[in-house]
């Protein structure tokens, strides 16, 4: 089976889900701009601009902890991979 997907929404206020998302090791986020334009980093790593309306998606393929930081509203969440 592929692994599944899991979205992360990101508003003018933050992150939703506010709380820590938990995938495993070859799964993919999808960021999705709900309100607001947004300027992502996971881990230092930018993913570039994500226009309100439009989704990034990142694969993360090894377990650990990876903090993911909006530059436009200050906010971070993390995505915690597992194997």
């Amino acid at each position: 089976a592929a692994p599944a997907t899991t979205e992360i929404g990101l508003l003018v206020s933050g992150f939703d889900p506010a709380k820590d998302v938990a995938v495993k090791a070859g799964g993919t986020v999808t960021f999705r701009a709900v309100t607001g334009n947004h300027m992502l980093t996971v881990n230092g790593k930018s993913l570039g601009k994500i226009d309100q309306g439009s989704v990034k998606e990142e694969t993360f393929d090894k377990a650990g902890t990876y903090k993911v930081f909006d530059l436009f509203t200050k906010k971070s969440t993390t995505v915690v991979v597992t194997e």
